[in-house]
């Protein structure tokens, strides 16, 4: 592996530090010259120095990190501005070369991913789902380059692949506790996704075993969208509409995970006297500015540590194949950090940690349900 002795000791300080798990015993990544695809042997220094200017990654002291990123950009407060931090903390704590492709469209992605792997990278990394097919497809073809694909389960192990994946139901879980500890009317909405969508219903279940674990007689009304979907206005999409008639039931707490829908029932409660949200996915505080007022946090996947892990794998060569488990947490209170007591923080804390060590299970209700604390909100 290039440069792995002065890699090892960067990275000693970061596997020291890291809450991550060590993965299971795996292959190093194949540090052999390349044959069939590579230049034959230059005779000369000019001809080593013409292949170094067209494959610069082959260069034994550089280490490349390429990012293919969605028509929404790197600055999308999201999972692509999330993947690129942690590429950006790879340049600075491995002496990292990196670089990112803003793709045009889903027509776009193979080709973008292919011409960092034609360039010799080192690690490629691409986000979304959307990605995974051109992402495994580049990646047969490339055997020397290790892909990292963000919330892409891989069904089929690949040695030169690791797909980043997250646990939707203990972010779900999460969500539910903290719903459970602020619900007033003890009836809370939750607004999914469609439901052949394996993350959304794992979400959904999780929610509504966190929220029972605090509060066993929470009424829970739980809505997924569908293409038959129907609404009761023409002028509000079915989220809205949706949320609208779960605030009206007097839902006080509305957990949402779905996309676009999603997007709306949020706006939706966020003109809702006296009901909150909480969103999924990533901080929806950041992405949607005009639902502020009701959003009280978001089960957010942790893409940037994730990301910074597998590639520092690859860095010690030891490439992870296969599914890799990312953490989940809650995002930031924002503009409720004041009414989060010190005592339900803890609380929170105590049921992250119970989940990470074993000791409390999101396929179970009956764990938490004493010594809850209650956190009182009033809207901005």
């Amino acid at each position: 592996m290039k440069n792995l002795f002065i890699k090892c000791v960067r990275l000693s300080i970061f596997i020291v530090l890291s809450i991550a798990c060590t993965p299971p015993n795996q292959a190093s990544k194949n540090t052999e010259e390349l044959t069939d695809s590579s230049p034959s042997e230059p005779a000369d220094n000019t001809s080593n120095l013409q292949i170094e200017n067209k494959f610069p990654c082959l260069d034994e002291e550089l280490f490349c990190i390429g990012l293919v990123v969605d028509q929404t950009g790197i600055n999308d407060n999201a999972f692509n501005q999330s993947a690129w931090s942690a590429v950006q903390r790879a340049e600075a704590d491995l002496t990292a070369t990196i670089n990112y492709i803003e793709s045009k469209g889903p027509g776009e992605f193979g080709k973008d991913i292919k011409s960092f792997a034609e360039e010799r990278y080192d690690v490629v990394v691409t986000v979304s789902s959307s990605m995974r097919d051109s992402t495994l497809l580049v990646a047969s073809e490339y055997p020397e380059t290790h892909f990292i694909g963000v919330d892409q389960h891989q069904f089929t192990e690949l040695d030169n692949v690791s797909g980043l994946i997250f646990s939707e139901r203990k972010a779900g879980f999460l969500a539910g506790v903290l719903a459970g500890m602020i619900t007033k009317t003890d009836k809370v909405g939750i607004i999914s996704g469609p439901e052949s969508i394996h993350e959304n219903r794992s979400y959904e279940e999780g929610f509504e075993y966190g929220l029972k674990s605090v509060k066993p007689d929470t009424i829970i009304y739980s809505e997924f969208y569908n293409s038959q979907s129907r609404v009761s206005s023409s002028e509000l999409s079915w989220g809205a509409t949706t949320a609208k008639d779960m605030s009206a039931n007097d839902a006080d707490i509305i957990f949402v995970s779905g996309g676009t829908e999603g997007n709306d029932a949020l706006l939706e409660v966020a003109q809702t006297k006296d009901t909150f949200c909480i969103g999924a996915n990533a901080d929806q505080w950041l992405l949607i500015p005009n639902a502020r007022d009701c959003i009280i946090s978001s089960a957010v996947k942790d893409i940037e540590r994730g990301v910074f892990e597998l590639i520092a794998w690859v860095a010690l060569g030891e490439a992870v194949q296969g599914n890799y488990m990312g953490s989940v947490r809650l995002a930031p209170f924002h503009d409720y950090e004041e009414s989060m007591t010190a005592e339900a923080r803890i609380f929170l804390k105590d049921v992250n940690d119970g989940i990470e060590s074993g000791e409390i299970s999101i396929f179970t209700t009956d764990q938490l349900s004493a010594n809850v604390p209650t956190v009182s909100l009033q809207k901005k």
